[in-house]
């Protein structure tokens, strides 16, 4: 980490941090959060911060930075990101669904999939209070990045940011925890998906619109009328299934990148 003082009393105005992100997705990329307080905005402090970055990261052979935070594309956060060399590399996708609409749609579409002989015998969905927590965290921070650490007590229903236990649903097969959804309600009868992670060997299918399915028919049930979830822009299967639901767009982010050059960073390349 590097820190901005201000020259007389040796306040700190500013701060850049360096992380690798080691998510499948991510090809191990390295992230950049920066931050500057407001009076000191505008003063070149962002820049010099994020020069001594760079500067660190050829020295390591990082062949690219990713900025930690997802942004409006025109937005001025974009716009400040853009001004130190980063252009949009990956969107994400937020959108907003009907239950009642959901369940019309998807339940005949599960029956088809049951007919077919395409969900395995030996898989259920139960609420994530029932499931094995140290197995949901492993899913988690294999695909979705985060620490075990800080995961444990928003999975067993601790902290304001906790998930909820009931509404939270996990597939397991043959008694393996294979994906869930992780979610928490909101005021006026929403939902809120944090994280939907499936493993690769039971992506594009059945287990994501199950998953969906036994979702919403839990909350429908309990008076919440509306989910709201993300997805990254290349995960065709959630968009798919987001166009059959007629789910609504309601903004779209972009994680901003600059390319440095050099060989690859120790450990794997920034991608």
């Amino acid at each position: 980490m590097y820190v901005a003082v201000e020259a007389g009393d040796g306040r700190v105005v500013g701060a850049a941090a360096l992380g690798l992100d080691g998510r499948p997705e991510m090809y191990r990329g390295w992230q950049v959060d920066l931050r500057v307080i407001v009076p000191f905005r505008g003063r070149a402090v962002g820049r010099a911060l994020m020069a001594r970055v760079v500067a660190e990261s050829q020295r390591h052979g990082i062949s690219a930075l990713h900025a930690w935070e997802w942004v409006e594309p025109e937005g001025e956060a974009a716009r400040g990101w853009g001004a130190m060399g980063f252009l949009p590399w990956r969107r994400r996708v937020e959108f907003e669904v009907d239950l009642a609409h959901a369940d019309a749609t998807l339940s005949p579409l599960y029956a088809k999939m049951v007919e077919a002989g395409w969900v395995p015998d030996s898989a259920r969905i139960v609420s994530l209070g029932e499931a094995d927590v140290e197995e949901v965290a492993r899913l988690h921070t294999t695909y979705l990045g985060g620490t075990r650490r800080l995961l444990m007590p928003l999975l067993k229903g601790l902290g304001r940011e906790r998930f909820d236990p009931k509404y939270s649903r996990v597939l397991l097969v043959g008694g393996r925890v294979m994906g869930f959804t992780l979610g928490r309600l909101l005021p006026e009868g929403v939902c809120e998906i944090d994280a939907n992670v499936l493993d690769p060997a039971v992506r594009m299918g059945w287990a994501n619109l199950w998953l969906k399915l036994e979702a919403a028919r839990m909350l429908l049930a309990d008076g919440v009328h509306t989910i709201r979830y993300y997805t990254l822009e290349k995960h065709t299967d959630t968009r798919r299934i987001s166009g059959q639901l007629g789910a609504k767009v309601v903004r779209t982010l972009v994680q901003m990148r600059r390319e440095l050059g050099g060989g690859a960073c120790a450990g794997g390349g920034a991608g």
